[in-house]
């Protein structure tokens, strides 16, 4: 299945031949990697890192996931005035105001 989505594990694709885990069973008395984080191929190289932190109060090791993401442009965020003048857009922000107001 995850071929045929052309998916991957993410956190294999970063860490090939690292051996951690996600989850113990007390009543088993074993470790496993259940849980997990799939990502499309494209964006595996988007990903800057992938780890596995420790736990000490539960069953289940949280997955950290780095995103490389955009550099940061300088300046403040301004809003385009064009936008006032889309309809459709008014008319949301009106039924949103009228809706929490």
């Amino acid at each position: 299945m995850a071929e045929e989505q052309n998916l991957t594990d993410i956190w294999r694709a970063h860490n090939p031949k690292e051996n951690r885990f996600t989850f113990y069973s007390i009543p088993h008395k074993s470790w496993s990697r259940i849980d997990m984080a799939w990502t499309s191929k494209t964006l595996v190289n988007d990903i800057e890192s992938v780890e596995i932190a420790p736990n000490v109060w539960a069953d289940h090791n949280p997955m950290v996931i780095t995103w490389k993401g955009q550099q940061k442009q300088r300046g403040r965020w301004t809003l385009d005035p064009q936008i006032l003048r889309e309809k459709e857009y008014l008319e949301r922000v009106k039924k949103e105001i009228d809706f929490f107001f």
